[in-house]
C-alpha cells in the first residue's frame, strides 16, 4: 500500500454526527497522529478504517482506488490491524494462542488426523516476542495471568507481528510504563522502515510530537488543521484543538496557607515505602514526582488505608490518625482519585449517578434508606459544574470516554462530606488537553478553598505548572524537595534516577 486518503468523511448516528467533514492522507512509512478533545471524532474516524462502521458521506481511497472497507474480515484482508483502547485477548488461552488466534500451526498425525503443532506454535510465538523486545513472558502461561501492561504489549505484538499495510494505536500506551512505551516506539520504527502506515491516537502531546510524522487535530467532527513534523509544535496543537495558546494551559498559583493539615512522620509500608516524611499545609498542592516503582502511589495508597501500613505517624487536622482505613479516612475527610480509575475507582457497568454518589451516600440517606431524588438532584448539580457530556446521570460509566469518567471520579470525591485532603493519581491520564485544563482549574480552585491536594503525575510540567512544592521520590523515600518555580523537568529527573548532571548544563 502507497498512501490512503480519506475525501470528505462524514459520519451519523441517527440523529447525531459524530463526524463532519473530515479529509487527509496518509503514505507509505508514516506515522499519522490523530489528535483532538474527547468527542472530536477521534475513533470513530478509526472504526471507519477498521470496518466496524461505514461512512455515511465521502470516500476511501488506498492507492487511488475508491475502497469499501465492509467488515473488519475486509480490513483485515487489506492488511489493516487495530489495537483497541479495551483489550479483546480471550484472558483464558495461553499468550501463544492469542497471539497467533485464527493461524494455528497444524500438523497430520499417522497422515489423516489434522491438530494443532504446540511445539511450533510456541517456538513462533518466542521468537516473534523475542523479536519486538518483549521479553520475560512464559508464552505457554495464560495471557489473564499478566498484567494489563503486558497484555497491551501482547496485543501490540499480536496485530504487527506480520508487518501491516495500516496499522492502528487507539490510546496504546495508557497503561504502559516508560520502559514498556520504549519498547514500542522502537516497534514502531521498524513498521515505518519496512512501509507500514501507523495511525496513532494519544492524548500525550509530548509523545506523538516525538514519534508522529504527519499531525491531523479533528475538533467537532472536522479535520480543522493538517501539518507536518516539521511544522509541528505543542503550541500549534494546543492551539487547534482547544482554541487557546499554550501559556494559559495552567492557572494562575495561588498562595499556599501556614497551618499543617496533614503530617505523615516515618511512614513505611513494605515493599515499597522504606521511609517517608513530609507535611501538607491546607490549602497547598504538594506535588509528588519519581520513577515507576519509586513508591508515589503506595505512600498514597497506605495514608488512604487502601494498604497496610507498617510503621509511622499520620496526624490529620491536629488528631493522630494511625492504623488508617478507607472508611476512617474518609470520615477523617481524605478523598482518593486512585491512579486507575477503571480497576478501583469506578463501577464500570453502573451509571453516573451511582457512581458520582458513591462516597456521599451519608448525605442523602436515613439509616438503610437511600433519598434517590436528593442523590440525583445533588450529583446532577455536581457533573453538571463539571460539564459532563453526555449530561444524562443514567449513562453507564464504561460507555463514556476517559475524560468523562474522569469527572465522574472526581464528583464523587467532591460530593464527599467534610472534604479536607484530596489524593490524586495521575488525574489526568488518558483525558484529552481540554478537559485537562478544567481539571486543572479545578484543582487550583479548590486549593483556594482551603482543601489540601496531593497531586501524583508522571508529567512533570503538570506538576511544575500546579503544585507549590515538589517531592521526588527514589527508592520507597523522598529524596528532594524542590521549588517549582526555580525547577525544571531536568532537576526533577535527576534527583528521581540519581544520575549526575552533565557538565554541560551546569
Amino acid at each position: 500500500m502507497k498512501h490512503i486518503r480519506l475525501h470528505k468523511i462524514a459520519k451519523a448516528f441517527g440523529a447525531t454526527l459524530a463526524l463532519k467533514e473530515v479529509s487527509f492522507e496518509a503514505h507509505r512509512g508514516q506515522v499519522v497522529a490523530i489528535c483532538g478533545e474527547n468527542g472530536a471524532g477521534k475513533s470513530t474516524l478509526m472504526s471507519l478504517l477498521s470496518g466496524s462502521q461505514q461512512p455515511t458521506l465521502g470516500s476511501i481511497e488506498i492507492d487511488d482506488q475508491k475502497t469499501f472497507i465492509l467488515s473488519p474480515h475486509k480490513a483485515f484482508d487489506l492488511g489493516i490491524r487495530t489495537v483497541y483502547q479495551e483489550l479483546s485477548l480471550l484472558p483464558e488461552l495461553s499468550v501463544a494462542e492469542n497471539l497467533y488466534l485464527g493461524e494455528w500451526p497444524i500438523k497430520r498425525v499417522a497422515g489423516v488426523i489434522e491438530c494443532i503443532d504446540w511445539d511450533q506454535l510456541f517456538r513462533d510465538a518466542e521468537a516473534d516476542l523475542a523479536h519486538m523486545g518483549i521479553c520475560d513472558i512464559n508464552v505457554r502461561d495464560a495471557v489473564g495471568s499478566y498484567p494489563v501492561a503486558l497484555q497491551q504489549m501482547i496485543e501490540i505484538a499480536k496485530a504487527s507481528r506480520v508487518s501491516p499495510e495500516v496499522l492502528i494505536l487507539d490510546e496504546p500506551t495508557g497503561v504502559l510504563t516508560q520502559t514498556e512505551s520504549d519498547v514500542l516506539f522502537r516497534l514502531i520504527e521498524t513498521l515505518k522502515s519496512r512501509g507500514t502506515i501507523v495511525f496513532y491516537i494519544s492524548h500525550r502531546l509530548e509523545e506523538v510530537l516525538d514519534i508522529a510524522d504527519t499531525f491531523v487535530v479533528l475538533k467537532d467532527g472536522v479535520s480543522v488543521d493538517t501539518f507536518s513534523r516539521e511544522e509541528a509544535s505543542k503550541d500549534r496543537l494546543i492551539r487547534s484543538m482547544v482554541g487557546r495558546p499554550l501559556e494559559d494551559i495552567f492557572p494562575k498559583r495561588g498562595t499556599a496557607g501556614t497551618e499543617t493539615l496533614l503530617s505523615v512522620t516515618g511512614l513505611k509500608a513494605a515493599p515499597k515505602v522504606a521511609d517517608v516524611s513530609f507535611e501538607l499545609k491546607r490549602g497547598e498542592i504538594l506535588g509528588f514526582c519519581g520513577l515507576v516503582g519509586s513508591g508515589r502511589s503506595e505512600v498514597m495508597r497506605a495514608i488512604f488505608g487502601a494498604d497496610p501500613m507498617d510503621q509511622g505517624t499520620i496526624v490529620m487536622d491536629g488528631a493522630a490518625f494511625n492504623a488508617p482505613s478507607p472508611a476512617r479516612a474518609m470520615a477523617a475527610g481524605i478523598g482518593f482519585v486512585t491512579e486507575e480509575r477503571k480497576v478501583d475507582g469506578l463501577v464500570l457497568d453502573a451509571d453516573v449517578i451511582d457512581n458520582a454518589g458513591l462516597a456521599s451516600m451519608d448525605l442523602v440517606g436515613w439509616g438503610p434508606f437511600l433519598n434517590r431524588s436528593a442523590q440525583r438532584d445533588m450529583v446532577f448539580q455536581k457533573v453538571q459544574e463539571l460539564d459532563l457530556r453526555p449530561l444524562n446521570l443514567a449513562y453507564i460509566l464504561r460507555r463514556m470516554s476517559g475524560g468523562n469518567q474522569q469527572k465522574v471520579v472526581l464528583a464523587k470525591w467532591l460530593l464527599m462530606k467534610g472534604l479536607k485532603v484530596l489524593i490524586l493519581d495521575e488525574p489526568t491520564r488518558g483525558v484529552d488537553i481540554a478537559t485537562k485544563v478544567e481539571i486543572y482549574k479545578l484543582i487550583a480552585n479548590l486549593a483556594q478553598t482551603g482543601i489540601g491536594i496531593l497531586l501524583i503525575s508522571s508529567e512533570m510540567p503538570e506538576v511544575l505548572g500546579l503544585a507549590h512544592r515538589i517531592n521526588v521520590m527514589r527508592d520507597g523515600k523522598i529524596v528532594a524537595e524542590l521549588d517549582p518555580v526555580t525547577t525544571s523537568e531536568h532537576d526533577i529527573f535527576v534527583a528521581a534516577a540519581d544520575v549526575e548532571r552533565p557538565k554541560n548544563d551546569l
